[in-house]
């Protein structure tokens, strides 16, 4: 019992920091996205969301900027989830009896229900969106050449290899943080928003992808791949959001 009694105010300080930079982190997401869509809007031409920041466009500083600002968001939104999630064999039971008190749903931010596989999909989650900042990153620094030249294109650089697979490897990463909320999520709440967006993103990325492919309607193709990162970004901030009201 004295031993969980003393992890309180470790834990109530992790947890209060997790809502503090998921708030952050849910800000910087939100400001990031707003920013793509104006960058996007002043754009003449159709233009994949990467294009948007490939050498000679017009806003590419800016749109380096707000991509920076994701990876950053995603960072800081996996660090948050990690402070916010119990660890395995924590006393939880005499955390909450210490801070009954205080909060009597449990500590600010720590999820009290969903047992074991809420804690694993959030600490699963946790990592993807770190990892995904730093992919998000990497692509920030290795900017696409002209007009994102794809593999097999004889203009393709390793710059746009390595800008091409970081992105994509951000993307998949959230996509598994999705997922991983989904299916064990700690409250139906968080479960349903998850499923809404990774089903969203999926279907409006795949219909995207499908077009790129076929060379077809590439202008809705790629409105298509900004509405569906705006979906992926944007439940990127609700997580940071998440359980912070006790």
């Amino acid at each position: 019992m004295t031993r969980g009694l003393s992890a309180v105010p470790v834990r109530a300080v992790s947890a209060r920091l997790g809502v503090t930079l998921g708030r952050v982190g849910a800000l910087l997401a939100v400001l990031a996205l707003l920013a793509i869509w104006v960058i996007r809007i002043r754009y003449a031409a159709p233009a994949y969301v990467s294009e948007l920041g490939a050498d000679g466009a017009p806003d590419a500083g800016w749109f380096a900027l707000a991509l920076g600002t994701v990876a950053a968001a995603g960072m800081l939104l996996g660090v948050a989830e990690l402070l916010r999630t119990p660890m395995a064999g924590e006393a939880r039971g005499a955390v909450r009896a210490a801070l009954a008190g205080e909060a009597r749903g449990g500590l600010p931010g720590v999820p009290v229900s969903g047992g074991r596989g809420a804690v694993r999909a959030a600490l699963l989650g946790g990592v993807c969106l770190i990892l995904a900042g730093i992919g998000f990153l990497v692509s920030t620094v290795y900017p696409c050449t002209a007009r994102c030249p794809v593999p097999g294109d004889p203009l393709h650089t390793m710059r746009d290899t390595i800008h091409i697979t970081a992105a994509i490897a951000g993307f998949a990463l959230v996509a598994i943080a999705m997922l991983a909320q989904a299916f064990a999520g700690a409250d139906r709440r968080s479960r349903l928003i998850a499923w809404g967006a990774a089903i969203g993103v999926a279907v409006i990325a795949g219909v995207g992808g499908l077009l790129a492919l076929a060379h077809v309607a590439t202008a809705l193709g790629a409105w298509c791949e900004l509405v569906a990162t705006s979906i992926a970004i944007l439940w990127c901030a609700t997580r940071g959001l998440a359980r912070t009201k006790s």
